[in-house]
């Protein structure tokens, strides 16, 4: 009989969260969309589309509200039924970018910031960023992971290892500003920025320094 109450206290829990507020208290979203180097897009299509049962390989979805960029690149939608999204961005003249899976929890607040890719019927050229990983004295650092990643849309990323004299190579070409991380076990992470225009090929050596993290060591009881 106690395991019986305890189960139902349980759903009771689950079905009226600590927060006070009903299932149906709705969620809201706000974001800015931009280019890939920052500049707003006025005017661009955001649509929520609600994912609902798995028919086949994927999900089936419900378009549940769109609305529209202002000036500065930010819109606002209101009253969101809680659930998984696929949030997808559109804007003529541009290209378009989506987020599979963005969950909104009753009663949500959230923020969902992104960038939108130049549609490749523009002509675009390839970039390339090249660099060299090296530790303090000069001495090359191989097998280190360099990711780079778009500092306003960080689904337009790569990644790639350094070779043994430390050099690295990113192929790409979506023109924007982005942000490089080098890291490899028993050194401290090291970053910069870069713009990387059309057709651009530039150059970046990064440090990396000997060091461990500080971890927060837990408590065993």
């Amino acid at each position: 009989m106690m395991k019986i109450c305890v189960q139902l206290l349980i759903l009771v829990m689950l079905a009226y969260p600590a927060g006070g507020y009903s299932q149906d208290e709705p969620a809201k979203v706000q974001g800015r969309i931009s280019t890939l180097w920052g500049e707003p897009i006025e005017g661009a299509e955001v649509s929520f589309y609600q994912l609902e049962g798995i028919r086949g390989i994927s999900p089936t979805e419900k378009l549940v509200r769109t609305t529209r960029t202002d000036k500065q690149g930010a819109y606002r939608i209101d009253d969101l039924p809680w659930g998984q999204y696929r949030v997808n961005v559109a804007s003529l003249g541009w290209g378009h970018t989506e987020v599979w899976r963005f969950y909104l929890w009753r009663g949500a607040s959230r923020v969902l910031d992104m960038g939108i890719p130049i549609g490749y019927e523009h002509s675009l050229a390839q970039i390339t960023l090249s660099g060299l990983i090296q530790q303090v004295d000069k001495t090359p650092v191989e097998e280190v992971t360099v990711k780079l990643i778009n500092a306003f849309e960080n689904r337009e990323s790569q990644q790639v290892r350094t070779d043994k004299a430390g050099r690295f190579e990113f192929d790409l070409i979506q023109p924007g500003q982005y942000v490089v991380y080098a890291a490899k076990p028993g050194y401290l992470v090291s970053s910069a920025s870069v713009d990387l225009g059309n057709g651009s090929k530039e150059a970046l050596n990064l440090i990396l320094k000997n060091g461990q993290p500080k971890y927060v060591k837990m408590r065993q009881h």
